[in-house]
């Protein structure tokens, strides 16, 4: 699937989504979603020849892009909390990315 397919509109309902569910200030999550799906869309033709470690670290750095857009919203809200947890999910993420890239290619492998 191309980043096309799913697309900034779809980041930023899905964003919207996470707004209420989390009791958040409406938008915040989906101005950070949009930005990083519109990021991920502008630049997949470059990051998708990097080999794995700089495909990492550009995951790394959208994931840590997002989390600093979530907590600007989160401190101009007044909620800023700096705890650990939000830091591993994105060491977490860049770690996984691997096995879900595999994943995501022996899918598209066995569809086409």
């Amino acid at each position: 699937m191309t980043p096309a397919g799913f697309g900034v509109i779809s980041a930023w309902i899905i964003g919207l989504l996470a707004d209420v569910l989390q009791g958040n200030i409406f938008g915040g999550n989906a101005m950070a979603l949009s930005l990083i799906a519109y990021l991920s869309y502008r630049f997949h033709l470059q990051i998708r020849v990097f080999p794995m470690w700089q495909m990492m670290l550009s995951v790394l750095l959208l994931l840590f892009l997002n989390e600093l857009l979530v907590l600007w919203v989160d401190g101009i809200q007044g909620q800023m909390t700096f705890n650990y947890i939000r830091w591993l999910g994105i060491i977490l993420g860049t770690l996984i990315w691997p096995i879900f890239m595999a994943f995501l290619l022996n899918l598209k492998s066995k569809i086409l």
